[in-house]
């Protein structure tokens, strides 16, 4: 009886100490944030994946919309997310954007993003005919019409998106981003003459702001008000890999066209003036390469750098079977000997200055992107502590069903008695066990199912000759119970696998948010899917351990199985569900924390400038800009 008081008052310990770390780690400013959404997602409670994007909830936005109506960055977020998804998307949140023009119009972050989210739909250059004269790429120019689809450039369009641009310009007269934007929509309209003029405005402009870091900072802050707390660097990395840039294709189409317009100049003997196109273009890549804050933008400035150098002369286009580096290598020299052919040794030698910093930065960028927060390793292994964290909690989760469900069977007559369950009633468990295995077995889609149906048929055609030969003895409720047992059992099955399925499906939410910054090894077609069994897998295995146990405990000590498994988990399952909170959930937290604070400051130096950024974490400079030699 001591020993048994004993046990009672450990377990009494135990049980305090564990809801005592979990109060203390939801109160605790620095650790609530976490464990509740973690808390919803072991649970699969509706809305336990809301952390991810609550960028997407305009009804939240509405209810603080009047405290916050002069709030330009709030107001700009809102919009930005109120956009719903489809196929229109940039053209529904353009004309949200531009519905904020009559209060925020001396903004220029606000035409900055009208201007780039045109670029998606309403504005596109095309002329896949004439830049593909430029690369000399006839396989594309034979796929590609270079019509625009219906119901882009009109002149509606491209007149509000000229606006923009000219307000832009006018509200932040240093940005070369207006003015090149200001081009794109001339070479979309047909107007060469005209873009090549907003080319040549914007070389002379000393900075590149596209004011990408403006729409994310604005989004954080917005997630950050919504959620009353730390949205957590998850939610910000989800929403950091949900900014579009789709201005840069249309500006790799408009540098094509440039260059090619400066080639065409100098067939026809007018060099100066297609030297002019060509350093025009060449410096505005400079200053996308050195400002532009994202890694993306940083390697469009040097792509179109190197495409300002394409074909001098006139020159015939390089083989498209060359490697791309040794291509690249070959257009940058071919320039450079056509530059200091015609007398402009000076160009030629900011323009190997150019491409030798792009290629520093290339080089720069590939070694170190991987330890960057936003997609490296960090992030990684932050979404891993995400999920292992929601793993353990459900595995804590199963093992509290389990002691709930033991201490409810635990009262009957038979387990107090030590009595075995009746053949049929085992033998219809089996067959009910058997039958939604062979199921699920056919719903996957797997091989095994013809061998999972025969098996199942098998077992339940045992089981009721088993229950119909006790019928015969006299015991005429045998088959009764037998059938009832392989409902009983069928119906328990199912509601578990569903609950599993749930639980999988919400613990790779992360994953599947995040899919394209997550390293899976190997050559799997659907990752995903080998994660999300991997992660049931991961919650059900302290509870299947503690029962292979228990049924093994139970056979050494000559007790039935369903005696000791009812026994056993009424002990055992709720002091193992304590000690997987403390042992296992409670430092994965504390270490989640660790890393999400590191993460998240990783991210704000990624807004501000990713290439700087990882420079810094390389202990390298950042190559700034090439002094003009004119």
């Amino acid at each position: 009886m001591a020993l048994l008081a004993t046990m009672g008052r450990k377990r009494k310990w135990l049980r305090g100490a564990t809801g005592l770390a979990l109060l203390l780690l939801l109160a605790l400013p620095a650790t609530g944030w976490l464990v509740q959404p973690q808390l919803r997602l072991a649970a699969t409670l509706p809305g336990s994946t809301d952390f991810l994007n609550s960028v997407s909830s305009p009804g939240k936005a509405a209810a603080h919309a009047p405290r916050r109506a002069n709030d330009f960055g709030l107001r700009f977020a809102d919009t930005l997310a109120a956009a719903p998804f489809g196929i229109d998307t940039s053209t529904e949140r353009v004309r949200r954007l531009r519905a904020l023009e009559s209060e925020f119009g001396d903004r220029p972050a606000l035409h900055g993003a009208i201007l780039r989210f045109a670029t998606q739909g309403e504005v596109i250059i095309g002329r896949w005919d004439e830049q593909n004269r430029l690369t000399g790429n006839t396989d594309e120019a034979e796929s590609k019409s270079g019509r625009v689809p219906a119901g882009r450039n009109t002149p509606d369009t491209l007149a509000a998106f000229d606006a923009n641009a000219q307000a832009g310009e006018r509200l932040d007269p240093d940005n070369a981003f207006f003015p090149f934007l200001r081009a794109v929509g001339f070479f979309a309209a047909g107007r060469d003459a005209d873009a090549l003029a907003a080319i040549e405005r914007a070389s002379t402009k000393p900075a590149w702001n596209d004011y990408v870091t403006d729409e994310l900072n604005a989004l954080w802050r917005r997630n950050e008000i919504l959620r009353g707390e730390e949205p957590g660097a998850v939610a910000r990395i989800a929403q950091a890999a949900s900014v579009m840039l789709p201005h840069f294709a249309q500006m790799r189409s408009a540098a094509r066209l440039t260059t090619l317009r400066a080639m065409e100049a100098e067939q026809i003997g007018q060099v100066e003036k297609g030297l002019a196109i060509r350093r025009a273009l060449a410096r505005c890549g400079g200053k996308m390469r050195t400002d532009s804050s994202t890694l993306i933008g940083n390697l469009i400035g040097v792509f179109i750098t190197n495409t300002a150098g394409m074909r001098p002369g006139g020159a015939l286009p390089l083989s498209k079977n060359l490697p791309g580096n040794e291509r690249g290598r070959l257009v940058r020299a071919r320039y450079v000997v056509y530059l200091n052919r015609i007398g402009h040794p000076d160009e030629a030698r900011w323009f190997t200055n150019e491409t030798e910093n792009g290629e520093q930065v290339k080089r720069l960028l590939k070694a170190n992107v991987d330890r960057s927060a936003f997609g490296g390793k960090p992030a990684r292994w932050l979404t891993v502590w995400w999920m292992a964290g929601a793993a353990v909690l459900r595995s804590a989760l199963w093992l509290f069903l389990l002691a709930g469900a033991a201490a409810l069977l635990g009262r009957s007559r038979r387990v107090r008695k030590n009595t075995p369950l009746p053949p049929a009633v085992r033998w219809g468990a089996a067959a009910g066990a058997a039958g939604v295995g062979a199921v699920a077995a056919a719903a996957n889609g797997w091989s095994e199912t013809k061998i999972g149906l025969l098996f199942g048929a098998f077992v339940l055609l045992a089981g009721l000759a088993r229950a119909a030969r006790g019928a015969r003895g006299g015991r005429r409720r045998a088959l009764a119970a037998g059938l009832g047992a392989a409902a009983v059992s069928a119906a328990v099955l199912l509601a578990a696998g569903v609950l599993v399925g749930q639980q999988a499906q919400t613990s790779v939410a992360v994953a599947e948010v995040l899919d394209s910054l997550l390293d899976f090894p190997g050559e799997s077609s659907d990752p995903l899917a080998e994660l999300r069994l991997v992660m049931a897998s991961v919650s059900l295995l302290p509870s299947l351990l503690l029962c292979a146990c228990l049924v093994f405990a139970s056979q050494i000590v000559r007790v039935p199985v369903s005696v000791g498994l009812v026994r056993g988990l009424r002990g055992l399952a709720l002091p193992a569900a304590c000690l997987v909170i403390l042992v296992l959930y409670v430092p994965l937290a504390l270490v989640t924390v660790r890393q999400e604070a590191a993460v998240t400051a990783g991210l704000h130096d990624v807004a501000t400038h990713e290439g700087r950024y990882l420079a810094r974490l390389a202990g390298l400079p950042w190559p700034g800009p090439v002094a003009d030699t004119r």
